[in-house]
């Protein structure tokens, strides 16, 4: 997986993305932000971030010790208008650009569908990389390359017109819409070609180590 550069990466509480998954990001990054309890994973990782944001009622780990002159900490009121992460997504947006979020797919339910909720305005992360798959935004024509019963899902977020080539159930001239989707249809071949005629739409992929994009995010 790519992502054009620079980018900084916002770590999310809730299920945790896979260490061999947010690694290699991790090295190319410009800017680590932990919202809130994201700062444990950071710890699992042995990652220091460079800022931690939210209004940490959820985390474990106290900032303090050695680490604590080298971490930048912004305190918002548990009483406000937007999640941690949806913070942390703006700070990197205003200081970097582009993010890839990490972690925030388990945990409580109405924090998860705040993430799903990112991806239709202007904070959508480049990418996603939850514990058990990728998501990102379609494009006009997004390649994949992954292996024969793969899974992959597209969840629009309005209504939607796709074609596809490469499927087990093709998806050409279908519309789709947030009451029907496209879920675990699987790769047929070890390419895979989505086109978004029309709408906009999640697609979400499970992890296999072959999988890689041919255009960047």
């Amino acid at each position: 997986m790519k992502v054009s550069k620079p980018y900084g990466i916002v770590f999310s509480g809730g299920d945790s993305a896979p260490p061999e998954k947010i690694r290699p990001f991790i090295r190319s990054s410009s800017l680590l932000v932990a919202a809130d309890s994201g700062y444990d994973s950071c710890l699992s990782l042995g990652v220091v971030p460079d800022v931690v944001i939210g209004d940490f009622d959820s985390i474990k780990e106290p900032i303090k010790g050695k680490h604590r002159n080298d971490i930048e900490v912004l305190t918002y009121p548990k009483d406000k208008d937007f999640s941690d992460t949806y913070l942390a997504l703006e700070l990197v947006q205003k200081r970097v650009g582009k993010a890839v979020l990490s972690g925030g797919s388990g945990g409580l339910m109405d924090h998860l569908f705040g993430n799903i909720a990112l991806f239709y305005g202007t904070l959508a992360p480049a990418l996603w990389i939850t514990a058990k798959e990728y998501l990102f935004l379609g494009t006009e024509e997004t390649i994949l390359k992954g292996i024969p019963g793969q899974r992959v899902s597209v969840i629009p977020l309005e209504k939607t017109e796709i074609d596809s080539d490469g499927l087990h159930w093709e998806l050409n001239g279908l519309e789709l819409s947030p009451e029907k989707m496209s879920l675990s249809n699987r790769f047929r071949s070890r390419q895979v070609i989505l086109r978004l005629l029309t709408g906009r739409a999640l697609i979400a992929l499970s992890y296999n180590e072959s999988f890689l994009p041919e255009t960047e995010l």
